[in-house]
């Protein structure tokens, strides 16, 4: 028995296709290019709308993924040298002090916190540098310090942003492919009754798609 219920979105994309050519074709039909254009042309429409608003917002997360990550790296570099310059110029006792303006941690402890809580503590940290009594910051380091703490700051707003777009996204996908799905079942109907036995000619066998599919990929991977 033929196959005519998609699956995935490239299922949908292959049904949208394959009718498309028969609606073009010099034998159509008359009703199923009517019934094709007033129900699948808008739901097909749809589909792929929200299919590259997803993707372009898939994009996005990665892009701000990757900001997040150089910005972070940036940050943990100066606070790498902040720790140096203390060690090497002012004692333990000053990294001592160092640590407790860093909250009671080490570098390798304040590092490995979550973002935001990384961004806090170092704004706390810039907050007490004018009371620590054991070493002395370059104003010009400090300056970078803060600097870098924004551009974290910034750049997990942005990824935070774009991941609540991605879901929007998400959630509009996922329902024009259920709006697709209902108008597909309608037009198969209407398309079974015209067509009869030539349904094939609109109705493209998802089984033959899948098991081609399958193929294609075996191939790929030998």
């Amino acid at each position: 028995m033929a196959v005519s219920t998609a699956r995935t979105n490239g299922e949908r994309f292959y049904i949208i296709g394959f009718g498309g050519e028969y609606v073009l074709g010099p034998d159509a039909k008359p009703g199923i290019v009517s019934h094709h254009n007033e129900i699948i042309v808008p739901a097909a429409a749809e589909l792929n709308g929200a299919f590259e608003a997803h993707r372009a917002a898939d994009i996005d997360v990665d892009d701000a993924t990757g900001v997040v990550g150089v910005s972070d790296k940036g940050l943990d570099d100066i606070c790498e040298r902040i720790d140096l310059t203390v060690r090497l110029n002012f004692g333990d006792a000053a990294v001592e002090e160092l640590h407790a303006a860093w909250g009671h941690r080490t570098r390798s402890q304040l590092v490995i916190l979550p973002h935001l809580r990384q961004v806090d503590a170092l704004d706390n940290f810039v907050l007490r540098l004018p009371g620590v009594k054991l070493f002395t910051l370059d104003p010009a380091l400090v300056a970078e310090l803060k600097l870098a703490i924004d551009a974290l700051r910034d750049a997990v707003g942005r990824k935070q942003r774009a991941i609540t777009v991605r879901a929007g996204c998400a959630a509009r996908l996922s329902e024009a492919a259920a709006a697709f799905d209902a108008a597909w079942s309608r037009m198969v109907k209407y398309a079974t009754f015209v067509l009869g036995a030539e349904v094939g000619l609109y109705v493209p066998d998802l089984s033959d798609f899948r098991r081609k599919r399958k193929t294609a990929e075996v191939g790929e991977e030998g």
